[in-house]
């Protein structure tokens, strides 16, 4: 009895752990404003879909990200590739052609290669036309509508068909970013750092989004800058148009944003 009781539990076990392994957890998704794409791992291949799943490229893929326009996907080696619309070169090849299938990014804006990239953005409605990504050695690349600030060079930006980087000062490496309207940035010292949101004269909502105390219309958003939380953040969450977020290493959640009621504050 206690034998077929064992093989009873060992049984359960396994079927335990393939209920897991086919769960949500086995897929990585993109939504889009107008397509998705998930990526599942178990076979690291790359799928979009519009109601029916199409097979986009016999690859080995570990992300995706889908924007209002266009996608993005991230191969086990470090390489990005894109596809969808490409009107404002977010695709980040080079070009302002349009690509039905996966276009690797070869290179960047200097014409070095474009590789150890650990996570990826694909601009939604608000900057539907812009592109960016985050490498292992902590730097920030973005393309394509890069305007309202973004570009992070103390311009306003324009479009850019190659990845280009974002200056940070003093070398600050950077470990999570969101990319969007607003850019929000957290460094590997728990520095957060924020830009865009705006455009040369200030923008609106571009105050309290940026939350970096000053006054509404003389603020430049044009360049990362560090805004001021008591601790160092463990992490970073928003580039919404109304509310953003900061986790302390103490557990304490800080926001900032346009409105306190939408940040909780009333």
């Amino acid at each position: 009895m206690k034998r077929l009781l064992s093989i009873l539990l060992l049984l359960l076990s396994v079927f335990t752990v393939k209920a897991q392994h086919t769960s949500l957890n086995n897929y990585e998704m993109g939504p889009g404003e107008y397509v998705n794409s998930f990526v599942l791992h178990s076979t690291g291949r790359l799928y979009e879909y519009e109601g029916v799943p199409r097979l986009l490229a016999p690859l080995h893929m570990w992300k995706t990200a889908g924007g209002a326009h266009h996608s993005l996907a991230l191969d086990s080696s470090g390489n990005v590739w894109a596809w969808g619309d490409n009107t404002n070169a977010e695709l980040g090849i080079g070009n302002t052609t349009n690509q039905t299938d996966p276009v690797k990014i070869t290179i960047d804006s200097l014409g070095n290669s474009f590789t150890n990239v650990i996570a990826i953005y694909a601009g939604g409605t608000e900057t539907g036309w812009m592109s960016g990504a985050l490498k292992s050695d902590g730097t920030v690349w973005v393309w394509g509508a890069v305007s309202d600030g973004v570009r992070g060079n103390n311009t306003a930006g324009g479009t850019t068909s190659r990845p280009v980087q974002v200056p940070f000062p003093g070398g600050v490496i950077i470990k999570q970013v969101v990319l969007n309207e607003l850019c929000i940035a957290l460094s590997t010292t728990g520095d957060v750092y924020t830009w865009g949101s705006g455009n040369a004269n200030g923008g609106f909502r571009s105050p309290y989004m940026l939350a970096q105390g000053a006054s509404y219309g003389g603020i430049t958003p044009n360049t990362p800058t560090k805004i001021t939380l008591p601790l160092p953040a463990i992490m970073i969450s928003g580039g919404s148009d109304y509310m953003n977020y900061a986790l302390l290493n103490n557990g304490r959640l800080y926001g900032w944003g346009y409105n306190l009621q939408y940040i909780g504050e009333e």
